[in-house]
């Protein structure tokens, strides 16, 4: 734009001619996009004694939405022999979390970490590490092993493990922790939560 050129009507000029960044339209979110969010559970569960199974761990994740007010189905983000939580639902973008903040923009499982620390279903910040059963691409890393996913989230002995993320982090092992291995499942932990549109 020129100095000293019209302009629109409801437009303001900066000090050197052009339109102020502050009054465009802001085309880095789709307006009529309905994000999931995505929330850690702030109860803690022990796999084959508080849930048995990823459906039973769905129930889990629902009852915990409700106080966080979400619409929409809710899915635990888990993975065991025969799914991959990167592939169980299609998710609305951007993903955010309970108190709005955004987690991933494109695509949660590109295995590069997330933009924000993931918060509860009470919007609080959470240290608590959460099974997942994948690595940080959202994939089951190893097929049937018990070293995965306590033998399809069954199994609360000690002859088995289960992968988890860690929710204090934004690296990729917010999904898939490597640096401590896989907790036995005779542990608890929290689940991730999701909400597809």
């Amino acid at each position: 734009m020129e100095v000293g050129a019209d302009i629109p009507p409801g437009l303001d000029a900066d000090g050197e001619g052009g339109v102020r960044d502050s009054i465009l339209p802001d085309t880095t979110k789709d307006a009529t996009a309905i994000p999931s969010v995505l929330f850690v559970t702030s109860a803690v569960y022990r796999p084959g004694v508080d849930f048995h199974g990823i459906a039973e761990a769905d129930q889990i994740c629902l009852q915990a939405s409700k106080k966080a007010k979400l619409t929409g189905t809710i899915l635990a983000l888990l993975s065991d022999t025969t799914t991959n939580a990167a592939t169980r639902a299609t998710l609305g973008y951007p993903v955010e979390t309970t108190n709005g903040s955004v987690i991933a923009v494109t695509d949660l499982f590109s295995g590069a970490g997330i933009v924000n620390r993931i918060r509860d279903e009470n919007g609080a910040l959470s240290v608590n590490i959460a099974w997942t059963g994948s690595n940080e691409y959202g994939i089951n890393p190893n097929g049937s092993s018990v070293l995965q996913h306590c033998n399809n989230w069954l199994a609360w002995q000690t002859t088995h493990r289960g992968k988890t993320g860690l929710s204090s982090s934004t690296g990729s092992d917010w999904l898939g922790n490597s640096s401590t291995g896989a907790p036995l499942c005779n542990n608890s932990a929290a689940l991730y939560c999701v909400s597809v549109p």
